[in-house]
């Protein structure tokens, strides 16, 4: 899951992005991310990469429950670069 297409008006009715909408990513994408990873997981037989909203170590094993082999974290790394290692740390004390 990249981005979903996204609309913010300005004050005056106006689109707030130049091009008139853009792609709504990050934390929103989490329950769109985990329902796609499931259809395709159910339906498929290869790896399935859940993308979209994880910022935790619950949300990637969330996507793992789902049926996600790997994980990848986009939009979290803008603020803070080093999220991916911080959830990685944090799945291996969660697994134990």
């Amino acid at each position: 899951m990249n981005t979903v297409p996204g609309f913010l008006a300005d004050g005056d009715g106006g689109a707030r992005l130049g091009a008139g909408r853009g792609g709504t990513s990050g934390p929103a994408l989490l329950p769109v991310g985990l329902a796609a990873v499931r259809e395709v997981a159910a339906a498929v037989e290869v790896p399935v990469i859940g993308v979209g909203g994880i910022l935790t170590a619950a949300d990637a094993r969330a996507y793992f429950d789902a049926g996600a082999s790997l994980v990848q974290i986009g939009t979290a790394s803008f603020a803070d670069p080093r999220c991916a290692a911080r959830v990685a740390r944090d799945l291996e004390v969660f697994a134990g």
